[in-house]
């Protein structure tokens, strides 16, 4: 039997009612318009498959720009300028020095209130290419007291995450990292730091440090995909894609879907819907039972 090829808006309707962004071929971030499915791809260029995800809101109002009157806190990490090429081909990726003090050398998120809800789990991500011969670090940590309520050590080059978090490999010597954990009162904020094999407190050389981008703190125990904010927080609206009963539907069937796991796909009265959290790569619609 001869296959037909069809474009994806031929046998389905995509809708999301809000921009959202992928990674090209290329390895570049890349921000498409509301309604546009995601086709996503790996570092090396390899397809992901379909992008969906539910929605969700970057709370951090200035996600690529580092500015005290923003909420940004920097302890002995001096910003220069936002000049190096950034995930998204642009020219504004941030380099955080250290300085020769021996101490800590980190930066937090630190508004007057970063969230409003405290009892939720929330997951803090950005992405990061480290300078010199240092490791990484993030934390939600009390500003005052310095008492860590979540803890992860990055291992960028193996792709591990010692704790709550997760590394992923991008293009171009970047990284994009997380950390999951409980910001339980007003005081907790997510902190990032270079650290000296596996020190905390060191003295800083005064070149080696982290160029960072695209930061991201939203509700809920995995990284979605980054969201820019200038100045206010951004919500991204939720992916489905939604098949409508045509020839191929018989009076049994069954699917046949190969996805990540997050990914629901439900075989409805009316046809197919995807929804959920993950990469799906294909449906396959066979008359009779399963």
């Amino acid at each position: 039997m001869a296959l037909t090829l069809k474009s994806l808006n031929e046998l389905a309707t995509f809708t999301r009612p809000s921009g959202g962004g992928r990674f090209t071929p290329a390895g570049q971030f890349e921000w498409l318009d509301q309604n546009q499915p995601r086709f996503d791809y790996s570092n090396l260029g390899e397809a992901l498959g379909l992008l969906l995800e539910p929605q969700a809101t970057n709370l951090i109002t200035a996600s690529s720009y580092f500015d005290v009157a923003a909420g940004w806190y920097a302890s002995n990490l001096i910003p220069g300028a936002a000049q190096n090429t950034a995930p998204d081909g642009t020219n504004t990726a941030l380099r955080l020095i250290e300085n020769t003090a021996t101490a800590q050398h980190r930066a937090a998120w630190a508004p007057d209130q970063a969230v409003e809800d405290y009892t939720q789990t929330y997951t803090f991500s950005f992405f990061v290419r480290m300078v010199g011969n240092r490791t990484l670090r993030a934390s939600f940590t009390d500003f005052y007291t310095g008492q860590d309520h979540a803890q992860v050590t990055y291992s960028l080059g193996s792709g591990l995450a010692d704790g709550p978090g997760t590394v992923r490999a991008l293009a171009g010597g970047w990284y994009r990292v997380s950390i999951t954990g409980p910001i339980p009162y007003i005081d907790v904020l997510p902190y990032f730091q270079v650290t000296q094999a596996g020190s905390r407190t060191y003295a800083g050389d005064g070149v080696s440090g982290m160029e960072v981008w695209g930061f991201q703190l939203e509700a809920g125990d995995t990284p979605t995909s980054y969201i820019p904010t200038n100045g206010s927080q951004v919500t991204r609206a939720a992916d489905q894609l939604f098949a409508a009963n045509g020839p191929w539907r018989g009076a049994a069937g069954h699917l046949q879907v190969e996805a990540d796991e997050g990914v629901n796909v439900v075989l409805e009265d009316s046809g197919i819907r995807a929804a959920g959290q993950g990469h799906l790569r294909s449906i396959r619609y066979l008359p009779g039972a399963a």
